[in-house]
């Protein structure tokens, strides 16, 4: 990771108590040891080095720890908003779950980010504005 101008570091915490009212954290994050923290240094002069220092997160830092550690999740504020698999990376097994509910409470999709709940309902269109994806579910 290093090699590629990464920072890594990490916290360790005692989380496995549920809370009383279920939430939608990652099961996993709550049998963790160790989290890990990693990116590349932002460059506050040049969006093509930003552009270019995701992609290498994207493509090279997060398979390399996903290697490590098969299976297992990512914590969403903190993770790579390109991540590919991030229904089961940043939800798990409660994504499914979570998908009926926003159904429910927001037929409409009102309520979007990149990595949230249904969020593959829809994309950006070429001006940025959000499309209804067709034939999707």
């Amino acid at each position: 990771m290093i090699e590629n101008g990464a920072i890594f570091a990490g916290v360790s915490a005692d989380v496995r108590r549920e809370p009383p009212i279920p939430n939608s954290a990652h099961p996993d994050w709550r049998e963790s040891v160790f989290l890990a923290f990693y990116g590349i240094p932002y460059d506050r002069t040049s969006l093509a080095t930003n552009m270019a220092s995701q992609r290498v997160v994207t493509e090279k830092l997060t398979p390399r720890l996903e290697a490590l550690t098969p299976g297992g999740g990512a914590y969403l504020n903190e993770a790579d908003v390109n991540q590919p698999n991030w229904q089961s990376a940043f939800y798990g097994p409660k994504y499914h779950r979570l998908l009926r509910i926003k159904k429910k409470y927001d037929p409409a999709g009102i309520f979007w980010a990149p990595t949230a709940v249904g969020s593959e309902d829809w994309a950006p269109g070429p001006d940025g504005r959000l499309c209804k994806r067709t034939g999707w579910f």
